[in-house]
């Protein structure tokens, strides 16, 4: 103790590294009780931490970005079918059935514009989520309850690596930090939708290097695309559960009144630092 006063006293460290000094450090502490007069915890209510004039309702983004979802899961739907019709017509051909190259190139036609079609639903879907992805975080932001900058709302998507756990951290964020006024959702749907989407994504790598010289090469092919398209599929239901989660807690918190508490991830309303009252010494 370096030194004491009516209210407080300072405390010093020292740490030595053989006989050097490495550390040197020092606090102040002072005498303090619990205050009779006042609650020893003080709820966190929206009028203390928002919404703030960044904060804004995230309403509109999610139907947005679950119509975009939607487009693109019915046309993964459409894909698939494709796939499955070429994949028939192929398995009949090698079995020795009466199929026409002109069929074969109908079909062979027909997956070309499904790839398109497919491709642009994705890049809208993804838009659209990425843009409610932004703000929602955004919102956490505004209120202190964020770990990552917002600019990994949109770089964290496309940064190689970064790509493979940073919006999968900030999903799980949004759905664990985003205020709350009753119950607790737990984030292993966030878990879910991240190991189906990123399975998917590895493995349409995996298949895009895959040799197709032969009949039984394509006909493989087509079903393995088949099956990371049904993981595309519950990713894209688990996507829009999230848009709901997260959408329905800030705007539900938005409505509130002022005096609303805030609810933590234990479901339990969030308190402020206990109040407390100096003792002088005498």
């Amino acid at each position: 103790m370096s030194e004491f006063r009516r209210s407080s006293f300072d405390l010093s460290h020292k740490i030595f590294k053989g006989d050097k000094l490495a550390v040197d450090g020092f606090e102040t502490r002072v005498w303090a009780g619990p205050d009779p007069d006042r609650p020893a915890f003080t709820p966190v209510t929206r009028a203390a931490l928002g919404p703030s004039r960044n904060h804004r309702r995230v309403r509109g983004r999610a139907a947005a970005a679950v119509l975009g979802a939607l487009v693109a899961m019915v046309a993964t739907v459409g894909f698939a079918a494709v796939l499955l019709q070429r994949r028939a017509a192929l398995v009949d051909l090698r079995d020795g059935g009466a199929v026409s190259p002109e069929r074969i190139a109908e079909l062979d036609d027909r997956v070309a514009v499904a790839v398109w079609v497919s491709w642009g639903a994705f890049l809208l879907g993804g838009i659209l989520g990425v843009v409610w992805f932004r703000r929602a975080y955004k919102n956490l932001k505004s209120m202190g309850r964020n770990s990552y900058g917002q600019g990994w709302a949109i770089a964290g998507w496309i940064i190689p690596i970064m790509s493979l756990f940073r919006p999968y951290q900030m999903a799980k964020e949004l759905v664990r930090e985003s205020p709350r006024v009753r119950g607790n959702e737990g984030t292993g749907l966030v878990g879910i939708w991240w190991l189906v989407y990123v399975s998917g994504t590895l493995g349409s790598r995996v298949i895009g290097r895959l040799g197709q010289e032969t009949l039984d090469d394509i006909i493989l092919n087509d079903m393995l695309r088949v099956v990371l398209l049904g993981l595309s599929f519950v990713a894209g239901i688990a996507w829009i559960a999230i848009i709901r989660v997260v959408t329905r807690r800030q705007d539900a918190w938005f409505d509130q009144p002022p005096d609303a508490p805030l609810v933590s991830p234990n479901g339990r309303p969030t308190v402020q630092s206990a109040t407390a009252r100096i003792f002088l010494a005498t």
